[in-house]
């Protein structure tokens, strides 16, 4: 049986080594951190609590995909939230991320709506070309 390695026990780093070991791979998965997850955790300073992980997780079909060729036969649950991040900038102003087009284009007129249109467009190219290229080659 051939041996590998993983350095880090990221979403990543768990991804290889469920692909692997299901491939026949002896799997070992190293981290340097006393729990898995890498980024995906959360940090608490004070009263304050900070996500350092993905909060909002865009390709679910990726996620489970990885756990059905694992082996894991129930879905997932994902839920999609309508309105989901409210982020905060220097001078106070909120910006609340939602999937509703009316409610984003209502947020961002106090910035550029045509720049996030454009992020849009990008971001959908990224997502296709990753999806095609990379995911699902």
């Amino acid at each position: 049986m051939k041996r590998v390695v993983i350095i880090g026990a990221g979403l990543g780093g768990l991804s290889a080594a469920i692909y692997l070991s299901r491939d026949g791979y002896d799997v070992t998965v190293l981290e340097k951190r006393n729990h898995p997850g890498g980024k995906l955790h959360k940090q608490t300073v004070g009263d304050a609590s900070f996500d350092f992980g993905p909060n909002t997780i865009t390709m679910p079909v990726v996620f489970q995909d990885v756990l059905t060729y694992g082996g894991d036969d129930e879905p997932l649950p994902f839920i999609q939230l309508q309105d989901h991040t409210m982020n905060y900038f220097k001078n106070d102003a909120p910006l609340l991320f939602s999937s509703d087009e009316h409610t984003m284009k209502e947020q961002l007129s106090q910035f550029d709506y045509r720049a996030f249109q454009q992020y849009k467009k990008t971001v959908a190219r990224i997502f296709h070309m990753s999806k095609t290229h990379f995911f699902h080659p």
